[in-house]
């Protein structure tokens, strides 16, 4: 349970610096809060869809008796950490688009 509680409060903590990260990168023709808000939503998806990837294929080459399982546990969640910031930054930093004039 308490592996949970730090990944939670991991995960807010990326979502505060994600703030002033998102006003950094965001492209010049999108407003703040949609560039921030898709952040969000593809960072949180992402991160979850690919921890729980990763942790799945690479559950049966754990050795659960090993000393590094900690390690690999970090290291998984480091990674699905990173690929969410990538795929999130990726596209806050397109141009919104634009849709036919009504």
């Amino acid at each position: 349970m308490a592996d949970f509680a730090y990944q939670l409060v991991i995960w807010f903590l990326v979502l505060v610096l994600a703030i002033p990260y998102v006003g950094w990168a965001r492209h010049p023709d999108s407003k703040p809060l949609a560039g921030y808000l898709i952040f969000i939503a593809i960072f949180s998806a992402l991160s979850w869809i690919s921890f729980s990837l990763l942790s799945i294929l690479i559950d049966p080459f754990i050795d659960r008796q090993a000393a590094n399982l900690d390690a690999i546990r970090i290291i998984i969640f480091v990674l699905s950490i990173l690929i969410g910031v990538a795929v999130a930054h990726w596209q806050i930093s397109k141009p919104p688009r634009v849709g036919p004039p009504i």
